[in-house]
This record gives C-alpha cells, sequence and structure tokens, in this order.
C-alpha cells in the first residue's frame, strides 16, 4: 500500500521479499526516509491482506510493486476494494 501527500510525505507498507523470505516492511517519508522490516517465514505463499484507513480529508492511494535491482518480476493483486471506514477505528 502506497500513501502520498506530497513528494516529500508519504507512507509505503507491504511485503518485501529478501533472499526469497517475505518480510513485513514500512517506509514513512516526512522530508526524510525512515525504514524497517522484519521477516515473517510463515507468510511464504500466502495471500495478504494489507488494510488501510483514513480519518478526513483526501488522500492518494492504490497498491504498489516494485523489483528496483532486476527484470521480470510478477506480482498479482487478487482484489483493490475502497469501502466505508471502520467506525470503531475512529
Amino acid at each position: 500500500m502506497f500513501v502520498r501527500w506530497s513528494a516529500e510525505h508519504w507512507i509505503k507498507v507491504g511485503v518485501k521479499f529478501v533472499d526469497g523470505t517475505p518480510q513485513v516492511g514500512a517506509v514513512v517519508t516526512n522530508g526524510r526516509s525512515d525504514w524497517s522490516a522484519a521477516p515473517v517465514p510463515r507468510w511464504t505463499g500466502a495471500s495478504i491482506r494489507v488494510p488501510d484507513s483514513w480519518s478526513g480529508g483526501a488522500v492518494t492511494a492504490g497498491p504498489f510493486a516494485c523489483a528496483p535491482t532486476r527484470a521480470g518480476l510478477t506480482v498479482w493483486f487478487d482484489q483493490w476494494r475502497i469501502v466505508e471506514s471502520d467506525r470503531a477505528l475512529h
């Protein structure tokens, strides 16, 4: 999931693959970027759901995939839905 407020303010969260192992990862940019990741080997081969929620205002958000060091990456998004906010969260 990629949520962008501006070129200097954005968040990217999702699954990254490092040496074949899935990792949950996030990048938060507020002028400068901070990156974190943690391996989740039990996610190998699983379908992963990445929910996103926003309260108030408008943002640009959507699914995002990339392979910065090699060609030939194939990624499947089996769903992309926009639904009402979960009122229990806001």
